[in-house]
């Protein structure tokens, strides 16, 4: 998911690399953290609030955090391999600063925003007919969405 949940590298060396590497396997963890805490979440609430939420309530919550861990373990995995060979390294860096990548990364989050919203639209005008609070719910995930990026598109103008 390099464009989505990671930035644009701006390594000139292995080492710049490596050190950036080192950064992304401490959010990884955190991550793995954060999934673990989840995953505790949903034991908790399927084993003291039985009788108020389903057992499948409980068991998604439970399952997202499992796999927002396993994965996190994953990743960490993927990037200390990475880490482990100077001709890997080299290798991956490359490709990460390649523009061709960058410009790929972002026109394919730019048509990922925009097949988002035209969903979220859909979902609400299909919602509409049979439950209003699914109407609310897209409308406040759109506002989000346009709200963020108007704030983002301003913070990276004045950064950038």
């Amino acid at each position: 998911m390099r464009g989505l949940f990671c930035d644009g590298i701006k390594a000139k060396n292995n080492e710049e690399y490596r050190v950036l590497l080192k950064k992304r396997q401490k959010r990884m963890w955190g991550l793995f953290a954060v999934g673990l805490l989840t995953a505790a979440l949903g034991a908790l609430l399927g084993t003291l609030m039985r009788g108020q939420i389903t057992e499948r309530q409980a068991g998604f919550i439970l399952g997202v955090g499992t796999g927002l861990s396993l994965g996190s373990v994953i990743e960490i995995w993927i990037l200390q391999r990475k880490m482990g060979s100077e001709e890997r390294l080299k290798k991956e860096r490359l490709r990460e600063v390649d523009e061709r990548e960058i410009e790929v990364r972002s026109r394919a989050l730019q048509a990922t925003a925009k097949l988002l919203l035209a969903f979220i639209y859909v979902l609400m005008i299909i919602g509409c007919l049979f439950d209003e609070e699914i109407v609310g719910v897209c409308i406040l995930l759109a506002g989000i969405f346009m709200l963020s990026f108007q704030l983002f598109q301003k913070y990276y103008g004045k950064k950038l």
